[in-house]
C-alpha cells in the first residue's frame, strides 16, 4: 500500500510508544515518518502504556530526536490510572472491574477512613512519585512480607521490581518469585489489582523486560485457583491498552476541541494484544508494525510457513488489524 492511500482519509493517527523507540535508541526511520505526518498536517497523539504520568511523554521524545511540535498531545496509562483513582476522570466504561473498585472506594469512604493501598513500583527503572493529591485521598501501606498485603484494601501496580510509598522515600526491592506470591496473595484475599501499565512485556533494546500487565496474569490465575474457578476479571482494573478506558480518555479530550470521527482515525502499534486489539474494540482501524515490536520474531516464523500461519497469530491474539507494514517509516 502506498504512503498516500494509507494516509488518504485519516485525519489523527494515535501511535503506540512502541514503534517510535525500542525503550533506549529511537527509530530513526520512524523520526522522518512523523517529519511527513507533521508535514501533511496530520495530528498525532502518543497513546502508551507508560505507568507515569504524560507529562514528560512528549519531552522524551524530542530528545530522541523527534519534533516535539509534531504532536499534537499524549495519553498515558499513567494519566488515566491517577485521574481514576482522584476522581477527574471525566469517562469511565460501566464494566464490572471499575465498578467493583469504586464500590469498594465509596464504602471506605462511608468509614471515614482513606483506602489503604499496596503500590507495586519500580526500583533500577525509578520509582513513580504518587503525587500530593493521592497522598491525600489514600494511605500508602509498607509491604514487605505477602501476609502484609492483608493489611491493604487494594494493589496499585506501577512496576514489578518493588513496593514503595512513591513519597520520595526508598522502595523495597523485591525478587520476581516474591512479587509473585504478594500479587497470589492479594488474589487470595480478594484485594482488587489496579494495573498502571497493562503491557505484559515491553522492548527494552534488544530485551524483553516483564511489565505489570504480568502481574495482571498472576492475580486472575491465582485467582481462579483460590476461588474455585470463579473469574478474577472483576477484581483486575486495567488502566491503559486494551481497555476502552484509556482510548475514551484521548477521545474524550481531542474532542473538547475538535470533531473527532472514529472511522478518521488510524491506531498504529506493535502489540496484538494491547494495541491492535484496543484497536479493534475501540472500533478504530489499527496499523500493526511488526518488525520492530515485541512480535518481531513470531511475524518472522509466521511469514516464513504460511499467510494462513499469520492469520493465526492474529487470532491467537485477538487481533485484526486492518494494515500491516515493517516498520514505521516514509
Amino acid at each position: 500500500m502506498s504512503h498516500d492511500s494509507c494516509c488518504r482519509g485519516t485525519d489523527d493517527c494515535n501511535a503506540s510508544a512502541g514503534v517510535l523507540h525500542d525503550g533506549v535508541e529511537p527509530f530513526e526511520r520512524a523520526i522522518e515518518c512523523v517529519r511527513e505526518l507533521k508535514r501533511r498536517k496530520k495530528s498525532i497523539y502518543v497513546l502508551s502504556n507508560s505507568s507515569r504520568g504524560r507529562d514528560g511523554t512528549i519531552r522524551k521524545l524530542a530528545a530522541m530526536g523527534y519534533d516535539a511540535e509534531a504532536f499534537a498531545g499524549a495519553m498515558t496509562s499513567g494519566h488515566v490510572a491517577e485521574a481514576f483513582l482522584t476522581s477527574t476522570l471525566e469517562t469511565v466504561p460501566e464494566k464490572a472491574c471499575f465498578l467493583k473498585l469504586r464500590e469498594i472506594l465509596d464504602a471506605i469512604a462511608g468509614e471515614g477512613r482513606r483506602a489503604r493501598v499496596a503500590h507495586a513500583t519500580w526500583s533500577m527503572r525509578g520509582n513513580v512519585q504518587l503525587g500530593e493529591a493521592f497522598g491525600e485521598a489514600y494511605q500508602v501501606v509498607s509491604i514487605e512480607r505477602p501476609e502484609d498485603v492483608d493489611a491493604c484494601d487494594f494493589v496499585l501496580a506501577h512496576g514489578v521490581e518493588a513496593f514503595g510509598r512513591g513519597d520520595g522515600e526508598k522502595e523495597l526491592s523485591v525478587s520476581d518469585e516474591t512479587m509473585r506470591l504478594m500479587i497470589e496473595r492479594a488474589a487470595e484475599k480478594k484485594k482488587p489489582l489496579v494495573v498502571a501499565n497493562p503491557d505484559v512485556v515491553t522492548v527494552s533494546g534488544d530485551e524483553l523486560m516483564m511489565m505489570p500487565g504480568t502481574l495482571a496474569t498472576y492475580y486472575r490465575d491465582s485467582f481462579k485457583y483460590a476461588h474455585h474457578g470463579e473469574s478474577g476479571d472483576e477484581y483486575v482494573c486495567l488502566m491503559g491498552k486494551p481497555d476502552g478506558i484509556v482510548y475514551n480518555a484521548l477521545l474524550g479530550e481531542i474532542g473538547r476541541t475538535t470533531a473527532v470521527d472514529s472511522r478518521r482515525v488510524l491506531a498504529v502499534g506493535d502489540s496484538l494484544a494491547h494495541d491492535i486489539a484496543g484497536a479493534n474494540d475501540a472500533d478504530i482501524d489499527a496499523l500493526f508494525v511488526c518488525d520492530t515490536g515485541i512480535h518481531a520474531q513470531e511475524m518472522r516464523h509466521a511469514r516464513a510457513r504460511s499467510d494462513d500461519a499469520v492469520d493465526a497469530l492474529f487470532d491467537a491474539h485477538g487481533a485484526h488489524p486492518a494494515l500491516v507494514i515493517s516498520r514505521l517509516e516514509w
